[in-house]
């Protein structure tokens, strides 16, 4: 009888510490799967705030350009004095006094810097970066024809610039460990005075 205890005691431990090893191993395996969720949602987190930035500098852009050109007193504001593939300055006589204040939002600049990868919205001398860490930033414009220009090393002249009807602007970024790139491209029609 008491041969048949310590068989008892022995099998007892020899299962215990295989249920504890077993325990061991499914316990390693949820927190492998945790550790790959976690990964997952902060490289979906890196994404949404990607575009999230993307989204907030192309609804600044489509509402200055809307807005570019805006003359209450009639006093001939060129909405867009430089339209180039990575520059566009847009004025706008907003507080309807016949003069455009180059120190204020009556005077706007929009600044893409491939090597910073960076787009930048200028007022007066303050620059503001709306975008960073961006592969792609350019600008295009569309004629009065529905053709893209193409814009040449300086920007369009003055004949060009009085063609465009729609401004595109496409921007991309590729989040840290996202591995795709999240990208926006926007048109915004240009209103010209009839």
């Amino acid at each position: 009888m008491a041969l048949r205890r310590q068989r008892v005691r022995g099998c007892g431990a020899v299962e215990l510490l295989l249920g504890v090893m077993l325990g061991l191993l499914v316990l390693s395996g949820l927190l492998g799967t945790l550790a790959a969720g976690s990964a997952a949602l902060a490289r979906a987190g890196r994404r949404t705030e990607a575009s999230d930035t993307l989204q907030l500098a192309a609804e600044a852009i489509f509402f200055d350009v809307r807005r570019a050109g805006f003359d209450p007193r009639a006093i001939g504001v060129d909405p867009m004095p430089e339209a180039a593939s990575d520059a566009l300055t847009l004025l706008a006589d907003l507080d309807g006094d016949g003069m455009i204040d180059a120190g204020s939002s009556e005077r706007l600049r929009y600044r893409c810097e491939p090597a910073g990868g960076r787009l930048s919205r200028v007022v007066g001398a303050q620059s503001m970066p709306l975008a960073s860490g961006l592969t792609t930033c350019r600008l295009d414009y569309i004629d009065d024809t529905g053709t893209p220009m193409v814009v040449p090393a300086g920007g369009l002249d003055d004949a060009g610039r009085a063609r465009v009807r729609l401004v595109r602007l496409t921007v991309a970024t590729v989040p840290g460990g996202a591995g795709v790139p999240t990208t926006r491209r926007l048109s915004v029609p240009l209103e010209r005075p009839s």
